[in-house]
């Protein structure tokens, strides 16, 4: 039985209307530079296996947190400061009970999560 770890990243590029995603093998985590079109990746690892000429893998493991490039983190109150108590971004954050959004390199807002351990700015 032979086993074999494979590094991968998923990189996330503004698109014409959405976001566009992509994920590729890489040599390793600390290898990997971003291209300038990215606003966000993430690393995970596959595990396969090869017994007696059938192949099985893991799926994903070992997953990072989502590493934004030039982004910002912004708070809730940070939104209710720009952008004011009434506006569309701070209701939908407070109602879904979202503490922190990342305004993306491209000025969007990416994503709302309720922790910021779950990101990483880089």
């Amino acid at each position: 039985m032979k086993k074999t770890l494979k590094h991968f990243v998923r990189e996330s590029y503004l698109g014409l209307m959405f976001a566009e995603n992509d994920t590729r093998e890489i040599e390793s985590r600390e290898s990997y530079e971003p291209k300038d079109s990215t606003a966000w990746y993430q690393f995970f690892d596959i595990e396969y296996i090869n017994d007696g000429g059938r192949e099985y893998n893991s799926g994903e493991i070992n997953g990072s947190k989502v590493h934004y490039v030039s982004a910002r983190l912004l708070s809730l109150e940070d939104v209710e400061k720009e952008q004011g108590i009434g506006s569309t971004l701070h209701s939908n954050m407070r109602i879904n009970g979202y503490s922190f959004v990342v305004e993306d390199k491209h000025k969007r807002y990416s994503r709302m999560y309720k922790s910021a351990d779950e990101i990483v700015l880089v």
